[in-house]
C-alpha cells in the first residue's frame, strides 16, 4: 500500500514539473552522481528564478565565510529535525 502511495507522489510530481516546463518558464537542476551540476532551463526566466538559482549555484563553491555559515544552517536543521523526532514519539503525534 505504502509503495504505491509513494508511485501516485512520484506520478503527481512528474506531471505537475511536465505541466510547468509546458506552460510557464522552468528552471530544473540535475546533480549527478558525481555532483556535477546541470541547470535545464524551459521559457523565459523570470528575474525571481534568476535570482534564486543564482543563489543556489553560488553554494556550489561557497567561500570560507558562507560555508561556516552553511555548516550551521545544516546543523541547525538537522538538530529541529532529529528533536521533532523525538518529540513525536514521546507524545505520540
Amino acid at each position: 500500500m505504502e509503495d504505491n502511495n509513494i508511485h501516485e507522489e512520484i506520478e503527481e510530481v512528474h506531471n505537475q514539473i511536465i505541466k510547468d516546463i509546458k506552460e510557464s518558464s522552468t528552471i530544473l537542476i540535475h546533480v549527478d552522481k558525481e555532483g556535477d551540476i546541470t541547470l535545464l532551463t524551459a521559457g523565459n526566466i523570470t528575474k525571481k528564478q534568476s535570482k534564486t538559482a543564482e543563489r543556489m549555484l553560488i553554494t556550489v563553491s561557497p567561500s570560507i565565510i558562507l560555508l561556516l555559515f552553511l555548516s550551521i544552517e545544516v546543523f541547525f536543521v538537522k538538530l529541529e529535525d532529529t528533536a521533532s523526532k523525538i518529540f513525536k514519539k514521546i507524545f505520540n503525534v
